[in-house]
């Protein structure tokens, strides 16, 4: 497991798949996007 994976474009539909997918791939998720990201889950 890593301990923190970075997402970009979070805020996209592909972003916001992955924010939810990834979550057993690492620790923490990073997410970062130019647009809102609305509210942060348990692991980001």
């Amino acid at each position: 497991m890593m301990k923190r994976l970075l997402i970009t474009g979070a805020a996209g539909g592909l972003g916001a798949m992955c924010r939810e997918r990834l979550t057993h791939l690492a620790e923490t998720i990073v997410v970062s996007d130019r647009d809102g990201l609305g509210e942060a889950a348990a692991h980001e």
